[in-house]
């Protein structure tokens, strides 16, 4: 168990050091255990005109703890990323701003451009109909107007995430289904524009308090979201059931862990 401990321990120094590499590559002043004028200690700080602070999430924390202190963070006047490294996404993942990896060794510090960045989305438009939504994300029935709809932001690198957040050039958007993603600021434009709501994301604020109607809104079941016609972040294919955090189909993240089929799914 101590050795274990040990491993996290130099694990999780190694990707703060990473992060810590790229906020400075990208031009920034950065520095690590930033202490904020409120009290709160930052893992990453990256002074860029957004101020962000980068969360090294090694360990299971709860959605409230992430929220909270995450809040604490913006009333400090700094925009929290959280980051894990985990193959099974903790419960936080997209309750907060969030960027995960993908699966590399953290023996050593990785090389700079190693570590693929994921979590992050672009907002395309798409016609309401049964092959796009399972769902019209205002009504039961497909509308056959036009939705927004989220795919993953393929082609990032963390070195990449350490620079665009602290320059606002990837901003949190919410959904009312209080999930949040990193988006570009255009597409946050986007998404507005088409759902005639705001999608900015203020920590501590329930999601959709800024509404510009009292139309219908999203169904807040999980498998009704419109993000539950997302792509597979592992093979790009349809993910037919959302569920919070999740963002693998049963075929790169089995849920079961049942023995593997012979035939295709």
């Amino acid at each position: 168990m101590t050795s274990e401990i040990a491993r996290a321990s130099d694990e999780h120094k190694r990707q703060k050091e990473y992060w810590h590499r790229a906020g400075d590559d990208a031009g920034y002043r950065s520095d690590t255990e930033f202490t904020t004028h409120t009290g709160g200690i930052i893992d990453v700080a990256i002074h860029g005109p957004t101020r962000t602070g980068v969360e090294v999430q090694p360990s299971h924390i709860t959605v409230s703890t992430a929220s909270d202190r995450t809040a604490r963070s913006h009333r400090a006047g700094w925009l929290s990323l959280w980051f894990t490294a985990a193959e099974r996404l903790p419960k936080w993942f997209h309750r907060v701003p969030s960027v995960g990896c993908n699966h590399i060794p953290w023996d050593n510090l990785p090389p700079r451009g190693s570590a693929v960045a994921t979590g992050l989305r672009r907002v395309d438009i798409a016609k309401c109909t049964v092959h796009n939504f399972d769902r019209c994300p205002n009504n039961r029935r497909h509308c056959g107007g036009d939705h927004p709809k989220l795919k993953p932001w393929h082609g990032l690198k963390l070195d990449h995430v350490a620079a665009l957040v602290p320059a606002g050039r990837a901003v949190p958007l919410v959904t009312t289904g209080r999930t949040v993603y990193l988006v570009p600021p255009e597409d946050l434009g986007l998404y507005e524009s088409l759902t005639g709501d705001s999608a900015r994301y203020t920590p501590g604020r329930p999601p959709g308090a800024d509404r510009a109607s009292s139309g219908p809104t999203e169904c807040h079941n999980a498998s009704h979201l419109t993000e539950s016609s997302l792509e597979c972040e592992g093979c790009g294919g349809r993910l037919l059931w959302r569920r919070p955090g999740r963002v693998l189909c049963e075929r790169c993240d089995p849920i079961m862990r049942l023995p593997t089929s012979p035939y295709p799914l």
